[in-house]
């Protein structure tokens, strides 16, 4: 039999997507006898096959920057795989695989290759130097097919389960059909928990096990261990990452509208003062202990309170817990903020939080030196508009005891202009503020939260809230 129609799998992995690698190399599989094809060994494989889907590179809390698919090759001897490819097809597709990228070299007995692909973002370490890659490769990370191919040419691949003198008809050497993908080796495996949880597909036996069904074959590892050919022992895990600058939530906002640690790494604690695991808003806020209270904003400049970007961290923890945390600091539309990669409980006792007791603060200045903290606002307020209530659980509230009001409600259009109103009277938008519940950020995406800034727009001239992401 030619060498590039050896035996080949298709591993479903439980989501919608289909990876494919192929070429026209030799064949990935030890020979065992006549027939059309080597026969497969109960639980071991006996060809290269796709050891790790790692599909949410990029994303938040994402250990690497780039997603990946690495093989493994479990047989005794180097498998050469120039022109051979990795192949992605979406989940319901039934033409040809949507990307593609090719090998080159070989793989030596019982090692590993790594191949590259797209990113959803810029979170995470760098991989190990890739064997190959490719940015058209970006699958889903919730379903899919991937595809080990032995040719170059996209593969068009029958649906349902593709295993036997199917998928060796079809140039496939190996294939897994993840979520709800329509193509999969017996049964598909289930798909990843979700973007923002660090986890990938990950074969069983050290990467071994091949038993034609790619839901009793592979599961998802909450540790991503990226192997190339130069690591073909230990596998590479990022463990513990980079604790960066040790600082207080008052020196990661700074005094100004802009945090001095913009893009660097940093650890800081706090209580959970509020957290928001599900509507879209993915986080939570924490105060430094025993801030709070009776607050003199002449004499306090820099912010106690500090927003968390991470949906998984919003789902772990509870308000009232002291946290460490470890991420990178952001501005996002005006609000710091730090995208966590760790954060541990810490059984230390600390004060108590308390609600800021303030006048309303007139000055960006005195608003900003508020961001993210609790707040009991003094004095009388009247609800000016509630527009957003439904969307994001917000609304604009204005100083005093009357609510704004259009120009045309105290002149008709042409009319002289009038003298402005005193500061304290209903028109001075200096007096005015939002009050934002944090449920959404235009769920399920954080992309979404284009729309707060939208609606933040609309209302440009009004002051906005010491106590809501801007």
């Amino acid at each position: 039999m030619d060498g590039q129609h050896s035996w080949r799998r298709v591993a479903a992995l439980g989501a919608t997507a289909a990876l494919v690698v192929t070429g026209g190399g030799a064949a990935a599989w030890a020979a065992t006898g006549g027939g059309d094809g080597p026969t497969a060994q109960a639980d071991a494989a006996s060809h290269v096959v796709i050891s790790e889907a790692y599909l949410s590179g990029g994303s938040a809390n994402a250990p690497y920057t780039t997603k990946f698919v690495e093989l493994y090759n479990p047989t005794g001897s180097a498998v050469d795989v120039d022109g051979w490819s990795v192949q992605y097809r979406p989940a319901t597709g039934t033409g040809a695989s949507t990307s593609t990228v090719a090998l080159t070299g070989s793989i030596a007995a019982g090692g590993h290759y790594l191949v590259a692909g797209g990113s959803n973002g810029a979170t995470g370490e760098a991989l190990p130097t890739p064997d190959a890659s490719g940015v058209a490769l970006n699958p889903s990370g919730s379903t899919g097919t991937l595809v080990l191919a032995s040719t170059a040419d996209k593969l068009t691949l029958p649906t349902g389960s593709v295993t036997g003198s199917a998928a060796t008809a079809a140039h496939v050497v190996d294939l897994v059909g993840y979520g709800t993908s329509n193509t999969y080796e017996g049964h598909p495996v289930t798909g990843l928990p979700g973007n923002t949880t660090p986890s990938s597909l990950q074969r069983a036996g050290d990467g071994a096990t091949d038993t034609d069904d790619n839901a009793a074959d592979l599961t998802v590892g909450s540790t991503v261990t990226p192997q190339n050919t130069g690591d073909d022992t230990t596998p590479t895990d990022p463990g513990t990452p980079d604790p960066g600058t040790d600082a207080t939530i008052a020196e990661v906002q700074g005094t100004t509208d802009t945090s001095p640690y913009v893009g660097k790494t940093v650890t800081t604690r706090g209580v959970v003062t509020a957290a928001y695991p599900t509507g879209g808003y993915n986080g939570l806020y924490i105060q430094t202990p025993g801030t709070g209270g009776d607050v003199d904003l002449a004499t306090h400049h820099a912010s106690d309170g500090l927003f968390v970007y991470s949906s998984a961290a919003a789902a772990a923890l509870k308000p009232g817990q002291y946290v460490e945390v470890t991420g990178t600091v952001s501005e996002y539309s005006g609000l710091t903020e730090l995208s966590a990669t760790t954060w541990t409980v810490l059984d230390d006792a600390v004060p108590a939080v308390k609600p800021a007791t303030v006048a309303f603060p007139s000055t960006d200045a005195q608003r900003e030196s508020l961001e993210g903290m609790l707040v009991a606002p003094t004095g009388h307020y009247v609800v000016a508009d509630n527009y957003d209530t439904n969307y994001y659980g917000s609304f604009l509230l204005a100083a005093g005891d009357k609510p704004f009001v259009q120009p045309t409600q105290v002149g008709r259009p042409g009319a002289p202009r009038r003298r402005p109103r005193s500061p304290t009277g209903p028109r001075a938008a200096s007096c005015s503020t939002t009050v934002r519940r944090p449920t959404s950020r235009r769920p399920p995406t954080r992309a979404s939260r284009s729309r707060t800034s939208r609606a933040a727009s609309r209302r440009a001239s009004e002051p906005r809230s010491p106590s809501r992401p801007r």
